[in-house]
């Protein structure tokens, strides 16, 4: 019991709390958005993906991202980026000996992105 504590069961709110936080912000921001064009709001992936982050991230490291912080959209971009590069139809995700050839196969961009990815939690982390 000590250790789930530590790891701040029982102190932290509710996962519904931080849901309906996030929810509310979201449709605060879908309120906003439309209002000021005057139409109807656009669904930005990267904003729905910055709400899932956040009811996780709240729970594990005890904060939110802000959803318009160019730090996150640049890690989502980058996650995004990563998925394509080892989608199904990457020969390198069906023959991994191509890494013998970085350029071509897409494997240097991935550590690339990797190393910029691991920099960022680095920051989240610490």
């Amino acid at each position: 019991m000590k250790k789930l504590k530590e790891f701040g069961f029982g102190k932290a709110r509710s996962m519904e709390a931080t849901v309906q936080e996030e929810v509310t912000s979201l449709l605060d921001d879908m309120e906003t958005k439309s209002a000021a064009t005057g139409s109807v709001w656009q669904v930005d992936p990267h904003r729905l993906s910055v709400l899932a982050i956040n009811i996780l991230w709240s729970s594990v490291g005890g904060y939110r991202f802000d959803p318009e912080s160019p730090n996150i959209k640049r890690h989502l971009e980058m996650n995004t980026e990563i998925f394509e590069i080892l989608r199904p139809t990457n020969p390198l995700t069906v023959f991994p000996f191509l890494k013998i050839f970085p350029k071509m196969s897409g494997y240097e961009r991935h550590g690339q992105i990797h190393k910029r990815s691991r920099e960022f939690m680095k920051v989240c982390l610490y």
